[in-house]
């Protein structure tokens, strides 16, 4: 158990810098209803306030950021920086609260505020880091119009791909908006640039053989002869003498394409594919409005089983595939 820890903490650890030096994470980047929906996620604000100092600043992509792990919060920046262990996380009027103890000094204990809107997003968190030190405010920039304009167009989202039969899932391209990866758990944020796609493909092969009819009885008919297709040179096949069979093949595919940083090669495009062998769906009774209703599990011919899911209005939600949770814009 000690060394699958050591393991998991210097992995997420990674991740989330290498993420945060880049990117803000914006407001309306993902809902959080539920203290489950922070564990793994970044939070990469833009702007610093310590009001008992009357100190306010912005920051740079990066310069400051948050990462939550099961028990664990990641902090950078100046000053700050460090691990500390999550005791509780509670729910509160405001959003939620993370208890927190500090590793290097158990007797230090600080938390982290998270202010929640009422539709589920995230707009500032509050750390402190003991009782002996003043609560500094990080607000998360919203997301700019031109960007925003932008990924309306590439992203799915929540109430736009209708799903209306398993059957009609051949021949769409999801384009998700989160990716969610277990062991250890880490929420990425896509940007555009990273083209990722998840596509349903039907491939239809039709094969035709020719063969030749079995010759009717001899029956007495008179035939005319043109004096001027006697002279001609070409000779056109008859073909009431053949039969032609036709076989039509379908066979449907789960596509997943993305593009990765490599340390070696730059970025560069992984494709994942897999044979689907059947689908059938499932639905939750109680589920309404852009809650997860339908199911559609998806079987490989490799083994694999996957979970598609819909909103009540038979728009995509989320897509399962065993070690990755895939959502659409405005999970």
């Amino acid at each position: 158990m000690i060394k699958r820890i050591l393991f998991i903490l210097p992995a997420f650890f990674f991740i989330l810098s290498a993420y945060s030096q880049e990117f803000y994470s914006y407001i309306s980047d993902r809902r959080f209803l539920d203290p489950t929906d922070l564990i793994g996620y970044a939070f990469n604000p833009d702007l610093m306030e310590i009001p008992e100092k009357d100190i306010s600043r912005p920051l740079t992509p990066g310069s400051y950021s948050f990462g939550i792990a099961p028990n664990n919060l990641y902090v950078f920046g100046d000053d700050i920086k460090g691990l500390y262990n999550v005791n509780q996380i509670k729910t509160t009027e405001y959003g939620f609260q993370l208890v927190l103890l500090d590793t290097w000094d158990p007797g230090k204990k600080g938390h982290l505020k998270v202010i929640i809107t009422p539709a589920g997003f995230a707009e500032a968190l509050i750390f402190r880091r003991s009782q002996l030190e003043p609560e500094m405010v990080f607000f998360l920039p919203p997301l700019p119009e031109d960007k925003g304009d932008q990924e309306t167009k590439w992203f799915t989202d929540l109430g736009e791909a209708v799903v209306s039969h398993p059957d009609s899932l051949y021949g769409m391209t999801f384009r998700p908006f989160l990716r969610i990866q277990n062991d250890p758990r880490i929420q990425q944020r896509f940007q555009i640039r990273d083209s990722t796609e998840i596509r349903f493909i039907e491939e239809v092969e039709v094969v035709e053989k020719m063969k030749k009819k079995k010759p009717a009885k001899e029956e007495n008919v008179a035939i005319a002869f043109d004096a001027d297709s006697l002279l001609s040179d070409s000779v056109i096949a008859d073909t009431s003498l053949f039969e032609i069979r036709r076989k039509i093949t379908k066979k449907h595919f789960i596509e997943v394409r993305t593009v990765v940083d490599d340390d070696i090669s730059g970025r560069k495009e992984m494709l994942w594919r897999e044979e689907i062998k059947g689908v059938n769906e499932k639905s939750d009774s109680q589920a309404t409005g852009m809650q997860e209703k339908f199911m559609i599990n998806i079987q490989t011919v490799k083994g694999s089983d996957f979970a598609l899911f819909l909103t009540a209005r038979r728009t995509f939600s989320s897509i399962d595939l065993g070690g990755e949770v895939y959502l659409a814009r405005g999970r």
